[in-house]
């Protein structure tokens, strides 16, 4: 997994990293097993720390994931994903699987890969 991130030479110094953006980095945040089972951890700690919430497991998944309060636009297009996947008409595991996909989308958003 970690190939597609440019890791360093391990056997020799490296005071500075190249910095490279491809698609492959992409694809992989989105389609490894370690990345999809993080995900799934992610949203089974937000079912067990706000229950059956969905306002409340936004606003925790974005607290966790940016460091800041999810704003009022984001809040909505992240419940209209989770509603329009069908997580309030779901049984638990649905409603996991829909939010494990959701968390997935904030592993992949610039302002968790990217630091300012």
């Amino acid at each position: 997994m970690f190939g597609a991130f440019d890791p360093p030479e391990v056997m020799s110094s490296c005071p500075r990293r190249l910095q490279t953006v491809v698609p492959t980095q992409a694809l992989t945040l989105l389609n490894s097993p370690v990345a999809r089972e993080q995900a799934r951890a992610f949203a089974r700690r937000l079912l067990d720390e706000c229950a059956d919430k969905l306002e409340q497991q936004v606003a925790r998944a974005w607290l966790l994931a940016f460091s800041r309060p999810v704003a009022a636009a984001e809040a909505e297009r992240a419940l209209d994903f989770l509603r329009r996947h069908g997580y309030e008409t779901s049984a638990l595991s649905a409603k996991e699987a829909v939010l494990a996909d959701f968390c997935l989308a904030l592993f992949n958003a610039n302002e968790f890969v990217y630091l300012d």
